[in-house]
């Protein structure tokens, strides 16, 4: 969740390898891409202010 989404960048990493980049436009939830990893990092780059990053294992969970 965030003040606005005007220029929200999610980047995904999985292993230490980048997976995802994709704009975040909305508070809707999406999947990330299949896949197994015992290291993951989620970075966000912009100026909007986050209030709330949610992560689960399954869509129901949100």
């Amino acid at each position: 969740m965030a003040d606005s989404y005007t220029d929200l960048v999610l980047r995904v990493f999985r292993d230490e390898q980048q997976i995802l980049e994709l704009p975040v436009t909305s508070d809707r939830g999406f999947r990330l891409p299949a896949g197994r990893g015992s290291r993951w990092q989620f970075e966000l780059a912009g100026t909007d202010t986050v209030t709330a990053v949610i992560v689960a294992s399954s869509m129901a969970e949100l």
